[in-house]
Formats: structure tokens, sequence, C-alpha cells
């Protein structure tokens, strides 16, 4: 019996740990942050399972993609081992998109997903869109792949 009673404080003490860290760590202002900042922030508040901030690294168009009822996003259970490229430019001035500029990231990470689905647990490849609609606006995600 006293097993099982500090088994459960144990759990309830790392399960109250993880809730700290995900919703109570002070997040930077996203409307500062740069391309690479973007994506690190977005992929820590996952691993944290602090949604709603990473959400706001999304685009507005993006966002409401994901939303739709045959979206492939996936709920993480755990995300760990995050490694993000240093990102390239992909902006041809004028060709294919009407934003400022845009950078493509790697993102190489290791999850457990809570849904079956399009994703298997273990080793993750994303490839990471961020653009800025103007030389004034913020850095947004406009897309998530498994392909460039």
């Amino acid at each position: 019996m006293k097993k099982l009673a500090l088994a459960v404080l144990i759990i309830a003490l790392f399960a109250v740990g993880y809730i700290y860290r995900g919703y109570f760590m002070p997040i930077r202002d996203i409307d500062r942050l740069g391309p690479k900042e973007i994506v690190q922030t977005y992929y820590g508040r996952l691993a944290a399972h602090d949604f709603i901030n990473a959400n706001r690294c999304l685009s507005e168009d993006y966002l409401r993609e994901r939303s739709k009822p045959n979206s492939v996003a996936q709920t993480p259970l755990w995300l760990g081992d995050i490694e993000i490229s240093k990102g390239i430019d992909t902006k041809a001035s004028g060709y294919l998109s009407d934003n400022y500029a845009e950078r493509l990231f790697d993102v190489e990470y290791n999850a457990t997903f809570l849904q079956a689905g399009g994703s298997v647990d273990g080793h993750q490849l994303d490839f990471v869109y961020v653009a800025k609609k103007t030389k004034d606006s913020p850095w947004r995600i406009i897309g998530i792949g498994c392909g460039p």
C-alpha cells in the first residue's frame, strides 16, 4: 500500500511540474521573433503541451487549414531531442508568392503521438516554412510538411 501511495505521489509531482513548465514558463513576444526563433518557440511550446502559444506561431491561414476535419495534424504526447537547421531563403522575388520573405528549416526530433494516423512514433523530420507578408510584419509558420 505504501509503494502505491509513493508511486501516485511521484506521478503527481511529475504531472504538476510538467503542467507548470508548460503553462507558467514565460514566453517572449512572438511578434518580435526571428524566423528560426519562431520555429524554436513552436516546437518548444508543443513539447511543453502549451498548444495555445504554439498556435500563435502559425499564420492565420495555416492555422485555419490545420483545423479542418481532414487535417493530419497530430498531438504529440512526448517531443524531444529537437534540432533545427540554419535555414535557407526560399523566396524568389515575386515568383509563386506575394510574401516579403520566406525561409525553410529542417526540424528533426523524436516523438510519441497521442493519436494514431499520419505519423509513426520515433524519429521525425519536418520541413517548416516561415514567412513575413511585409517588411514590418512578424514571422509566422506558413507550412509544415514531410518534404520540401
